[in-house]
């Protein structure tokens, strides 16, 4: 057996050649016809898909005992696509009906995960301990491609974050973080707010990839009084005459 390539696309057509020879160890040209193939060792991708051979859906048994579709043979030799869906190493085995030498036939293909198609979550934000302050739990986005491979090939992809609820807030930071091995990782961001919000809410977006959103979060309220200042209208009063004094209370946004 052999294949156009070892480390193909998810999802992708890899041509696989299956080869039957003779004890000559010629090409045998009387093998021909429709023969059963056994495919066996596809990884389930992580949306559960496994891909497909010579135009048929993969399922489960091609994960464990083998999975048997059939294959034209002409003259000793067959070429059907194999499409794998889930991204890192396999040892696909190819066991030809009629042929028992080898038993089993096999490949070691590691296919690529494909461009980005989503993004997901994977580390959700948490409330700024206090108030003005970054979120305690900075955000991580992952991409993935169609079959829930993580894009471990993309470290291009801006994502952009910004503030999604209608709470009177504002976002601070670095509202972009660019993706490496697949993953945006912000470092920095949080909010101000003059009075106590509930539900305030983050969107991240990357071109055009669907939208999506973080837990929520309640932004605390300012401290109480902080800071307390004194001033007078002179520090030279003459004796026995007034000076008014000027006591002022700031809270913690001063």
């Amino acid at each position: 057996a052999s294949a156009d390539t070892l480390t193909p696309t998810a999802g992708a057509n890899n041509e696989v050649t299956l080869t039957v020879k003779n004890s000559l160890s010629s090409t045998d040209t009387d093998f021909s016809g429709a023969v059963n193939v056994t495919i066996s060792g596809v990884v389930a991708a992580p949306n559960g898909s496994y891909g497909s051979f010579n135009g048929i859906d993969l399922d489960a048994s091609s994960a464990g005992t083998g999975q048997t579709i059939s294959v034209t043979f002409t003259d000793g030799v067959a070429a059907a696509n194999l499409v794998l869906n889930k991204a890192g190493a396999q040892t696909i085995g190819f066991s030809i009906a009629g042929v028992a030498t080898p038993e089993t036939n096999t490949l070691s293909i590691t296919p690529t995960a494909g461009t980005a198609a989503s993004m997901t979550v994977t580390t959700n934000i948490t409330a700024p301990a206090t108030n003005g302050g970054q979120f305690a739990q900075q955000p991580v986005i992952t991409l993935k491609d169609t079959y829930g491979n993580i894009c471990t090939n993309d470290n291009t992809t801006v994502v952009t974050a910004s503030k999604k609820d209608a709470g009177s807030w504002t976002l601070t930071g670095t509202a972009t973080a660019t993706a490496s091995a697949g993953v945006a990782t912000f470092t920095n961001l949080g909010a101000t707010n003059a009075a106590a919000v509930n539900n305030a809410l983050l969107a991240f977006d990357a071109g055009s990839l669907t939208q999506i959103n973080s837990s929520t979060v309640n932004l605390p309220a300012p401290a109480g009084a902080q800071t307390a200042t004194a001033s007078a209208d002179t520090l030279t009063p003459t004796a026995g005459a007034n000076n008014e004094v000027t006591l002022t209370v700031k809270n913690s946004l001063s």
